[in-house]
């Protein structure tokens, strides 16, 4: 049991680096082209979940800036409060 909880933890502690230090990842419907293809193999036009560019925001790299800034906007100061401004 400890040796896969730290198994866990060392693999969440591994993707939360890959997420830092590389946030994006090529795009899985264009395998990172940013083009769309025919049936035929033939280019149709940019890759929309992409919008053209070939990559994608992991999944990992989202939860933390949803988090990040759900944390700052339920710490801002009230604005009404006028010794929090001083």
């Amino acid at each position: 049991m400890l040796a896969a909880s730290l198994l866990l933890a060392l693999l969440t502690l591994g993707y939360a680096a890959l997420c830092a230090g590389a946030p994006f990842t090529k795009c899985p419907r264009c395998q990172g082209s940013g083009k769309r293809r025919t049936p035929a193999d033939r280019s149709a036009g940019a890759c929309r979940p992409c919008e053209g560019t070939g990559l994608r925001v992991r999944a990992g790299r989202r939860l933390h800036t949803w988090w990040t800034r759900t944390h700052a906007h339920g710490n801002r100061p009230d604005p009404t409060d006028r010794d929090q401004l001083r």
